[in-house]
């Protein structure tokens, strides 16, 4: 009888033991996807960024002469 109850007991522990930590597993793992991810978007909008303002910078210049529309290459403008 009292050996029952004193396995009884130690199971209880286990099963609270193996409770907290797949608990505190579960939250740490969680919470490092969490960091991880915000740091992802965070350099991934980084590049983009850089991305945009280098495609700003690289824009066609167009001549608007009373003739035609067309866009002017960089060797004509050196000339």
């Amino acid at each position: 009888m009292v050996l029952g109850l004193g396995l009884i007991l130690r199971y209880y522990y286990i099963q609270e033991l193996l409770a907290c930590w797949l608990f505190f597993s579960l939250v740490f793992g969680l919470l490092a996807l969490i960091v991880f991810g915000s740091v992802l978007v965070f350099c991934a909008g980084d590049r983009v960024i850089h991305w945009a303002r280098t495609a700003a910078r690289v824009t066609p210049l167009v001549d608007f002469s009373p003739g035609e529309l067309r866009v002017k290459t960089i060797l004509e403008e050196r000339k």
